[in-house]
């Protein structure tokens, strides 16, 4: 049975075999906001395609090759390290910070009496 590093690994929003966790290690880096909708807007016609890389075949060898991409081959173990790293890199665990040191509070002084000499 799969698990969900290897169902979660492509956007729904990108139709590309290739704009995923399996192919491209840094696909943050390389095609920010790939899991997110296309919220363009064009006044004519389609919006511009935007990913990255070329279309055609060829020119996509080329780009990966020289281009900013990290190409592998994951494992299952490497795909859950990925997704765990993105996990802390988006939603951090915030710090405890302590509480600083503050005095007690005190309602009144008390004075040792003083002596009268008679």
């Amino acid at each position: 049975m799969l698990d969900a590093p290897a169902l979660n690994h492509r956007s729904p929003h990108v139709d590309d075999p290739l704009a995923d966790d399996t192919h491209i290690r840094n696909l943050d880096e390389v095609f920010p906001g790939w899991r997110d909708p296309d919220t363009r807007i064009s006044m004519q016609g389609t919006p511009p395609d935007r990913r990255p890389w070329p279309t055609d075949p060829i020119e996509q060898l080329v780009w990966f090759v020289n281009g900013p991409a990290d190409i592998w081959l994951p494992t299952t173990a490497e795909l859950q390290r990925l997704h765990q790293q993105r996990i802390k890199r988006l939603n951090p665990t915030p710090e405890v910070q302590p509480e600083p040191h503050k005095p007690k509070q005190q309602f009144g002084v008390v004075y040792p009496r003083q002596r009268s000499v008679v």
